[in-house]
């Protein structure tokens, strides 16, 4: 069990033991704890490709679509976001195993960062692999997309941008 993992259950734990007024502050707190522990993979899953030779592969688009959506979906609902598939199917397009899923994960979770209430993500599938992430958040500026690529960074007003609550129990 991770050090994280312990922390959750020790948190939920608490649970019968607290007012009830409580319990939104340890759900709060145990969605912290499951953010910092996507961190924490995300990390290890980045260190794990950049030391492994490793060799894109054929790797079903729509499948891992699909399967992201389905895990995301909980979350945009509370943020009362919705999340939808549009364009022909693309079938199998050449990526590294595992970093398909860890880039629409990214995406979504940025985009539902800024995705005001009562809106629609759209992941649009484009012939040959392409792959369009629409949200209807603020944007960025023109110096912000120049560097939105680059590695770890973050937007100045990154904070200022965030519509909805964080993540929640049981959320990905």
């Amino acid at each position: 069990m991770t050090p994280l993992a312990a922390l959750r259950l020790r948190l939920e734990n608490f649970e019968p033991y607290l007012d009830p007024r409580a319990h939104g502050s340890l759900e709060e707190a145990v969605g912290e704890v499951e953010r910092q522990g996507r961190m924490v993979q995300g990390l290890l899953a980045l260190a794990r490709l950049e030391n492994a030779a490793t060799t894109p592969e054929p790797v079903a688009l729509d499948a891992a679509l699909a399967d992201r959506v389905a895990m995301w979906e909980p979350l945009a609902a509370e943020q009362y976001v919705a999340i939808d598939i549009t364009g022909p199917p693309v079938g199998r397009v050449w990526a590294i195993p595992g970093a398909l899923e860890q880039i629409i994960d990214n995406l979504l979770a940025n985009a539902l960062r800024v995705s005001p209430p009562g809106t629609t993500l759209t992941l649009h599938r484009v012939p040959g692999g392409e792959l369009h992430i629409v949200d209807q958040g603020p944007g960025m500026s023109e110096a912000d997309r120049e560097r939105a690529f680059d590695r770890f960074w973050r937007a100045s007003d990154w904070g200022n941008r965030c519509c909805g609550e964080g993540p929640r129990r049981g959320s990905p």
